[in-house]
This record gives structure tokens, C-alpha cells and sequence, in this order.
């Protein structure tokens, strides 16, 4: 049995403690379905100034309240966790230009700072320290349609490849931040592994022509140290009735950690992690989700 420890300050987890360990990054991707509360786990477990960045705070405080986590619920209140989440900054930039153009006008306050400094003819976002970390949330949703969650017409999978260019270079470029030790960046993207964009949209307009869809991760992912994919647990045998144990076991989950660039098939550097979240009925009709872990804690 796991003995359930408080919050791991020196461990990089997305989950409730205990969590898993993950390794030490700079750049990490996350795919595929993860829960709603593993960024906010994350930026917590980093234990610094950071900043969360989401398309939609409508969208993304109805995911937290849907699932519910039961961990987060319990500690909210704490001291120590909310000491934690005073540490990290949220915006909410709804357009890809509304991105680019808040990355670019962060700066970090300087009580040195001279008086020319305060005489700027563009607006700036003063942070009181700069940021050692930036987690950006569903990037894929500036370029889908929020309706059906279907590519437009307009992005190509240039346009992907070109915000998310900015934004590496934008977090370099951070006001009063030390080029030496840039923020780590975490991008989390649900859609990215069934996500397809036109290379180009410059075509030959032929009646039989359409232009070729390519998937968006293998190139995504050559920006990143780390990539983890959160995926159905692979080794979890369903009932011989062939029901669904949702209701009853829970939904089997697996994380898997791998280096950006080793072949998906090999065994270097690979870690997974299988976990059931299970849904717990509480007092007033709503519901709150647990965690429960089926491979040891690292």
C-alpha cells in the first residue's frame, strides 16, 4: 500500500500526491485526454512563479467543476496549497493574435527601473518577478471550430507550427528575464494526436484536387524534450461479458512518458503509468472524482 504523503514540493507531478514522477524537462508536450486538473497539479508541483494560459476561462473552470477533483476539493482551503496557487498568474487570451500579443507585452516590474523605463508608447503586463514557467492549454482550439471541434478552412499546419515558433520566442524574450535560464514551457493539447491541418493552403485549384492532410504531432512534437501521451490503459482486459465497468471499476487510464525523437516502439527513456479515476457520489447530487493507482509510484 502507498502511503498518500502532502504535497510534493520537489516532485513534478499531474496528479494528486503521490502522483507520478516526471522527469526533469524544459519542454514537454502532453496529448491526448488528459484530466482537467493535471495542469493545475502541474503548475503547482513546480512550486514557482508561473503562468497558465487558456483560450477559455468559461471552458476550462466548467471542465475543473465537471470532474471535480476530489484531492483538489479537499485542499483547497489549506494554507500551503494556497500559498501555491498564489504563485501562478492565469490569462485567458480567446484569439491566437490575443496570445502572441500578450506574450509580447509581458514584462517584470524593477523597483530599479529608471524613470525612461516608465515612458513607453506600447502597454505592458508587469509580472512582480519574472516567470519560471509558462503552461499553455489546447492550442489546437485557436485553429478549430468551437462548434464541432473541426479544422477551418483558413490554418494550415504552418500556422500551428508558426504560433507555437512565437511563443518559444517570446517566452526568450520576456522583459527582465535572464536569457540563461529561460521559463520551462509545458504545452497541453487533447487534440493533437488525431489533429490534421493542410500543409499548405497555396493549392492547385484542379476539380480532383484536394490538399493533403498531414497529422500534427510528429512535427509538434520535434520542438520538445519530452512528450506524454495519456491514453486508455493498455493492458486492462474488460469483463467477458464485454460490458463497460465504467460505472463500477472506474475508467482505466495510462500515462506514457517518452524522450521526443526515440521510435514510440522502443523501450529507452519510456515510462508508464496506469491509474483508475473513479466517480464518488457526494452530499447535494454532484459527483468528485478519485484517483486510484494500479502501477507502483516511482
Amino acid at each position: 500500500m502507498q502511503i498518500v504523503q502532502p504535497l510534493a514540493l520537489l516532485m513534478i507531478i499531474m496528479f494528486p500526491p503521490p502522483g507520478t514522477q516526471l522527469p526533469s524537462f524544459n519542454t514537454l508536450l502532453i496529448t491526448g485526454p488528459y484530466h482537467p486538473s493535471a495542469p493545475i497539479h502541474l503548475a503547482l508541483s513546480l512550486n514557482y512563479k508561473g503562468i497558465l494560459l487558456s483560450s477559455s476561462r468559461v471552458a476550462f473552470l466548467e471542465d475543473l467543476q465537471q470532474f471535480n477533483d476530489s484531492w483538489l476539493s479537499s485542499h483547497s482551503g489549506e494554507g500551503r496549497l494556497t500559498d501555491l496557487t498564489s504563485n501562478v498568474s492565469i490569462f485567458y487570451p480567446p484569439t491566437a493574435a490575443h496570445l502572441c500579443l500578450l506574450l509580447s507585452t509581458l514584462s517584470v516590474s524593477s523597483p530599479e527601473a529608471g524613470e525612461n523605463e516608465h515612458h513607453i508608447d506600447y502597454p505592458e503586463i508587469s509580472l512582480p518577478s519574472a516567470p519560471n514557467f509558462v503552461i499553455v492549454t489546447e492550442l489546437s482550439k485557436y485553429f478549430l471550430s468551437r462548434k464541432d471541434l473541426a479544422p477551418t478552412s483558413t490554418p494550415n499546419i504552418s500556422s500551428y507550427l508558426t504560433l507555437l515558433n512565437r511563443i518559444l520566442v517570446l517566452l526568450g524574450n520576456i522583459k527582465g528575464f535572464s536569457a540563461v535560464s529561460p521559463p520551462k514551457f509545458v504545452l497541453f493539447d487533447s487534440h493533437l494526436d488525431a489533429f490534421k491541418l493542410p500543409i499548405s493552403s497555396h493549392v492547385e485549384e484542379l476539380p480532383s484536387h484536394h490538399p493533403r492532410q498531414t497529422p500534427a504531432l510528429p512535427l509538434i512534437a520535434n520542438y520538445f524534450e519530452w512528450i506524454g501521451a495519456f491514453e486508455d490503459d493498455s493492458s486492462y482486459v474488460p469483463s467477458s461479458q464485454g460490458e463497460e465497468t465504467a460505472s463500477d471499476e472506474g475508467i482505466h487510464k495510462q500515462l506514457r512518458v517518452y524522450r521526443s525523437g526515440e521510435a514510440e516502439d522502443s523501450d529507452n527513456d519510456i515510462q508508464i503509468y496506469q491509474w483508475v479515476e473513479t466517480r464518488r457520489s457526494l452530499p447535494g447530487g454532484c459527483e468528485a472524482t478519485d484517483f486510484l493507482w494500479t502501477t507502483p509510484n516511482p
